[in-house]
């Protein structure tokens, strides 16, 4: 079982965390960046799924991301 955190501006679709979950996988929603990053940190996700659709929204988390 993977620990899958989803970031999405909006909420993901039920059909992909269904999909997921019958899948086996525990999944995370993250409805910002930033929340995501704090999810991040403190679950250790085995997949970030995101959806950076938002203007800057990726662009704040890959410095982060890597200067971990």
């Amino acid at each position: 079982m993977a620990k899958i955190l989803v970031i999405d501006n909006g909420r993901p679709p039920d059909y992909l965390r269904l999909h997921l979950e019958t899948a086996g996988h525990q999944v995370f929603v993250a409805e910002d960046a930033i929340a995501g990053l704090r999810l991040a940190v403190s679950i250790r996700p085995d997949l970030i799924l995101s959806g950076a659709d938002k203007p800057g929204d990726g662009q704040r988390q890959a410095p982060v991301r890597a200067a971990q």
